[in-house]
């Protein structure tokens, strides 16, 4: 059959009809190959932008939180998308006040998890098969765990740093005084 069809197709037109087909599919082919990576951002926070591959990476982990809650799924992306905006305006504050974590002390962290332990001690097996069963790479997780821990640094110090006015006290004593005479 295949020799037949190239018997008969030798002339300029059998040519033509090719070039017409081959064409389109060639610069279609070239079209997608050159916009790879060129996916338009959802959002940006300052320099870092979000695609919809973050989002729904975000949707996939809080749907696993709230299954069964009955939340649209369209509601749940709008929180995911606001978590990473919110979370993102956060970190890049506390990088901008000068907080960070280093790699020493998010590796310790990291060997304190229960989870990558085995007999009480840190298993790197383990450490490695949870993380590639979670589609994440070690570097990924650690610049997680590293946000993380700045994040609760940031929160710790706000805490720790609380203190009570003059005034807040002589208020609290007026109450407690009131409170005493009922």
């Amino acid at each position: 059959m295949l020799t037949k069809i190239r018997e008969k197709a030798q002339g300029a037109f059998a040519w033509g009809i090719l070039i017409l087909i081959c064409v389109p599919f060639a610069l279609w082919g070239i079209n997608n190959y050159l916009d790879t990576g060129k996916e338009a951002p959802v959002a940006s926070v300052g320099d870092k932008d979000f695609y919809q591959r973050d989002v729904n990476k975000a949707y996939e982990q809080y749907s696993q939180n709230l299954q069964g809650m009955g939340i649209d799924e369209q509601t749940l992306k709008a929180q995911a998308l606001q978590k990473l905006i919110k979370d993102e305006v956060l970190l890049q504050y506390v990088h901008a006040e000068g907080l960070v974590t280093t790699d020493d002390e998010a590796r310790e962290f990291i060997k304190s998890l229960p989870y990558f332990q085995v007999d009480g001690k840190f298993s790197d097996k383990q450490y490695k098969t949870l993380l590639s069963s979670q589609r994440i790479s070690s570097a990924e997780f650690v610049n997680r765990i590293k946000n993380a821990l700045t994040m609760e640094q940031f929160q710790h110090s706000i805490v720790d740093s609380s203190f009570a006015t003059q005034y807040d006290v002589e208020g609290k004593s007026r109450i407690n005084s009131v409170m005493s005479i009922i």
